[in-house]
């Protein structure tokens, strides 16, 4: 699934993550602009600013926010959207409030968490004969 795929609660939500991470730690890190900028590039810059208002007139706390995430129920966009924040998460030192928000929406969308480390060569560790 591509972020142009996700509907318009979908979109919203992704707005609304990428919101909640930037204040988070009161700063844009350059991996969450960078996140920023394919979400608008992906769902088009209308559609985003569009979001954006509509997440800034109905979201005026965190817990309104939440509220409407656990209302995004398609799998494949519950995991595209936790990728996103994911990776604009970890532009740098996840902080405790973002590792606090990624924890809260893995456990709710029930998103499978996986850390891939570097690939190994079994010639690397030398031979196992």
């Amino acid at each position: 699934m591509e972020l142009s795929e996700l509907n318009h609660d979908e979109r919203l939500a992704l707005v609304v993550l990428l919101e909640m991470l930037v204040a988070a730690d009161g700063e844009v890190s350059r991996q969450e602009l960078k996140q920023i900028k394919h979400a608008i590039h992906a769902i088009g810059e209308d559609a985003y600013r569009a979001a954006v208002a509509e997440s800034d007139e109905r979201f005026k706390t965190d817990d309104a926010a939440r509220a409407f995430l656990l209302t995004i129920y398609r799998p494949e966009a519950r995991e595209l959207l936790y990728e996103c924040a994911l990776e604009a998460a970890m532009s740098q030192a996840i902080t405790t409030r973002e590792s606090d928000l990624l924890t809260w929406l893995a456990d709710k969308w029930n998103v499978p968490v996986r850390f891939v480390g570097p690939e190994t060569s079994r010639d690397a560790g030398g031979d196992e004969n």
